[in-house]
């Protein structure tokens, strides 16, 4: 589609000044149609050599530099990816579990581990901006959807373990993408118990979103011992970077 001066607008102080200017425009098109010569022609008399743009188009959002010949042109800033490294909003939560009742694994079978917050503490004030939560108490799943494809997540997990046996071992996976072609099993933590008992485990790890199915599919904590065993979460507290402005 072409260019459409609605939805382009000044951010910066615009008076009579030979220094850059800084601008803003939101499109359906995609970036590599804006990024066309003559594009933004429309804004010939406007824009000067220098200037920068704030481009929300239709598959991604990056920062572009003005070149005026004959035409306008842009240049994207960061040709190596849609944003500077270090355009990188964050924010975390902290989901607290109500329902401490023991969940029976069985000896090699992959088990979910669930989480009811809303009967605990949530604590998700502190989220980027424009993300209102991570984890649904309800399906007692990761919730990405809020989320975009590049972006990052923090995840420590506590919860509480009780083996049966002598030596046994455990893996914490995150599995994702559920219900989708393209479903995976990322190993989150392991350890060993070397004598019966309960004890309380707490594991770090972080992940980033490669894919839209990541972001749009849900994605739950499994555990797999080689002995039966029983255990519950704790709480679950969650790192969030977003890449972008």
């Amino acid at each position: 589609m072409p260019f459409t001066q609605g939805t382009f607008t000044p951010v910066s102080s615009h008076g009579n000044t030979d220094s850059p200017k800084l601008w803003s425009y939101r499109t359906e098109d995609d970036k590599a149609t804006v990024l066309t010569d003559s594009y933004l022609d429309d804004k010939f008399y406007q824009l000067n050599n220098g200037d920068m743009i704030y481009f929300d188009t239709f598959d991604a959002k990056f920062i572009g530099e003005v070149i005026k010949t004959s035409v306008i042109s842009v240049a994207d800033i960061n040709a190596g990816g849609s944003f500077p490294a270090d355009a990188i909003r964050g924010g975390w939560a902290n989901y607290i579990n109500g329902d401490l009742t023991p969940i029976n694994v069985p000896a090699g079978v992959e088990t979910k581990l669930t989480l009811d917050a809303n009967s605990g503490t949530i604590v998700d004030q502190y989220l980027p901006t424009g993300v209102t939560s991570i984890w649904n108490s309800t399906t007692s799943q990761f919730d990405f959807s809020e989320l975009d494809v590049g972006d990052m997540v923090d995840i420590r997990v506590d919860g509480s373990l009780t083996n049966s046996g002598l030596n046994e071992s455990f893996v914490l996976n995150l599995v994702a993408a559920i219900g989708t072609a393209n479903e995976f099993t990322l190993p989150l933590a392991s350890g060993n118990r070397f004598i019966s008992g309960t004890s309380i485990v707490s594991r770090y790890n972080g992940i980033y979103l490669g894919s839209q199915n990541i972001v749009d599919a849900p994605a739950e904590l499994r555990v797999v011992t080689t002995d039966d065993a029983s255990g519950f979460l704790l709480d679950i507290y969650v790192k969030v970077l977003k890449i972008g402005l």
